[in-house]
């Protein structure tokens, strides 16, 4: 779960009314951050393992608010090594 102290994702034109106007009207301060990834280690030595990955987040109220714009926010990359016990 996220909040911000604001409405979010703000959307459209004009100044900013947090109460009932403006570019986050209609959303909500509460939003859900839904992520998906995939990741491979690959073994470069027994024990050892070179490590890739990718991470997509995705924030959306779930129609908390009166409308529900959504924001694909990122797409993360991961790289490490990891020694295996």
């Amino acid at each position: 779960m996220l909040w911000t102290n604001h409405k979010y994702p703000a959307y459209g034109q004009g100044e900013v009314n947090l109460v009932n106007s403006g570019p986050g009207s209609g959303a909500s301060v509460w939003n859900f951050t839904p992520q998906g990834g995939i990741g491979v280690h690959y073994f470069v030595k027994p024990k050892q393992s070179l490590d890739l990955g990718a991470n997509g987040i995705h924030i959306s109220s779930a129609s908390l608010g009166d409308r529900n714009p959504g924001v694909n926010a990122s797409v993360q990359f991961s790289l490490g090594y990891s020694w295996w016990k």
